[in-house]
């Protein structure tokens, strides 16, 4: 300032201007690829998607917002609707889909006296309950709480750039003092603010500046084409101090529904058309598994039967008669605790057994291989029985002390916050708190509205590979940041050293300020080329 007003040689507003338009260019790029993830904040708006049937004093049916129930307000729920808050039945018997609770996908009996909770489905029959507690105070109200609660106390590390950059600024400010002071002593003020002027420009932090967004920036959109979406940068941070990992179980190392594992015909006979007509009637589960079990298989082979008195056992099955048989679905006692069986009756007589489970999926034992030779703490905790758990865990060579089943959501969630350096993979509500208070929660593919919320990435598919990738993006990416911030810490010792030695002038170091930035920038695109071929 003083140089322009005196018509002076040495003028640098230009370099400031191009320092500034770097670094919030850079800011700017990065906010970008934020907003592409999910607003925590969209948790509170579950229940105004949710519709109740409400029934008034005189017995008529209105149709209202979940979110305007009160309790001991009397309600209908259909077959196929998903219950709107918690409430205990005083009319009716029928089996409820609990998955999106308790992770489990088989279907539960219920009748009169027990309760629903929020965010479960009946299944078969209608249901008239009493409301016990509104939306918000319900069970599922209470998880989504609690996520928020979780997101409002994160607490943000600082990055390694900005530790860094704190002392750096302070350092080179005292030494600036410091030189300006000792030439002002030796009577040359000239040389004082010369010298002190070319330490500050060469050393200006902008090279430190931009090497930990920009490498940020350029990982975030590799990973987003991949299909992971991460809403704070953070995470890449994080990622890479993580130890332990713990899988959810029903839908992220496993496909999430009934599969046919096994088709036993007692007689002679075919049943598959039979079975085909009984259950094609029905909206229950382990039928539509069947049915897509048939028309892959046995397509050819089914032809379309009419049947007659068709009634639909509630707890029990499908049955009908067919050529003057009487044929019926009933569950069997299955051989092992870990498969589910269905049988078919012909006149009372079993003449078909039906064995379903939930498989692995299909790259599950690759992943949890390659994870557990980076020597990472792989656990499963799930809401199934120690049987079926115990199996998954032993198909992908998971010791048994890692195993935690019967688990509810505050199990989960005591279990993530006793742990450290925690990454937590699911895919339902009940795996929301936990996924919240993990260091980095993982919501897959297939999750309902708050698990994706709830956690800090989203994959847009349920491959694990993804969370290979996720990994070795985060290891890549901060030894990336780590040799960025070792070149610009040389590079401004070498300048600091020629500044205070006199051989730079300011216009010399106006100069080679942009170059240090240049080669942050190289580096930064080579580094995430060799991020690319991880990914290959």
């Amino acid at each position: 300032f003083i140089n322009v007003l005196n018509s002076g040689e040495h003028i640098y507003f230009d370099s400031l201007t191009t320092l500034i338009f770097l670094l919030l260019t850079s800011r700017f790029i990065l906010k970008k690829s934020q907003q592409k993830g999910l607003a925590a904040s969209e948790i509170s708006n579950f229940f105004t998607n949710i519709i109740a049937n409400r029934i008034d004093d005189q017995g008529r049916e209105e149709e209202v917002f979940a979110n305007f129930l009160d309790i001991n307000d009397k309600i209908l729920i259909k077959p196929g609707e998903t219950i709107p808050t918690d409430s205990i039945i005083f009319e009716g018997r029928s089996s409820t889909n609990n998955s999106l609770i308790t992770g489990e996908i088989l279907p539960q009996k219920v009748k009169k006296g027990d309760t629903l909770y929020s965010g479960t489905v009946n299944l078969d029959q209608n249901l008239f309950a009493t409301v016990l507690k509104t939306p918000r105070d319900s069970k599922l109200g209470q998880i989504l709480a609690n996520v928020e609660t979780g997101w409002n106390q994160k607490i943000k590390i600082m990055t390694i750039s900005d530790k860094i950059a704190h002392y750096f600024v302070s350092a080179v400010l005292s030494i600036a003092v410091l030189v300006f002071i000792f030439w002002i002593y030796q009577g040359n003020p000239f040389e004082a603010f010369i010298r002190s002027l070319t330490l500050i420009i060469i050393t200006c932090p902008c090279a430190l500046g931009l090497a930990t967004p920009l490498s940020l920036t350029l990982t975030l959109a590799r990973l987003a084409k991949l299909g992971i979406i991460i809403k704070d940068e953070l995470v890449i941070e994080q990622t890479n101090l993580i130890k332990n990992i713990f899988f959810d179980k029903t839908g992220t190392l496993t496909q999430g529904k009934f599969q046919v594992t096994k088709w036993e015909e007692l007689t002679c006979d075919n049943h598959a058309s039979i079975i085909y007509a009984l259950e094609s009637k029905t909206t229950h589960p382990i039928a539509k598994s069947i049915i897509q079990y048939l028309k892959l298989t046995h397509s050819e082979e089914i032809i379309d039967l009419k049947l007659e008195n068709y009634e639909e056992i509630l707890a029990s099955g499908p049955k009908a008669k067919y050529q003057n048989s009487e044929y019926a679905i009933r569950p069997i006692t299955p051989d092992e605790e870990t498969v589910t069986a269905i049988g078919l009756f012909k006149n009372n007589e079993l003449v078909t057994k039906i064995f379903l489970e939930d498989s692995l999926k299909e790259n599950a034992k690759n992943i949890i291989s390659k994870l557990q030779d980076l020597k990472f703490n792989i656990k499963i905790v799930s809401g199934d029985n120690q049987a079926v758990v115990s199996k998954v865990a032993k198909e992908l060579n998971i010791d048994s002390n890692d195993i935690y089943a019967g688990m509810k959501p505050d199990d989960k969630l005591e279990l993530v916050k006793s742990t450290e350096n925690v990454m937590m993979l699911g895919d339902g509500a009940n795996d929301a708190m936990s996924l919240s208070s993990a260091d980095v929660g993982v919501a897959v593919h297939g999750s309902v509205d708050i698990s994706l919320r709830a956690s800090n990435v989203f994959m847009t598919d349920s491959n694990l590979d993804k969370v290979f990738s996720l990994i070795i993006a985060s290891k890549e990416t901060i030894s990336l940041i780590k040799r960025n911030l070792i070149f610009s810490l040389f590079y401004n010792i070498i300048g600091c050293t020629l500044a205070l030695l006199g051989l730079i002038s300011p216009l010399l170091a106006a100069i080679l300020m942009p170059l240090s930035s240049l080669t942050v920038l190289l580096s930064t695109v080579w580094g995430t080329k060799q991020l690319r071929r991880t990914f290959r």
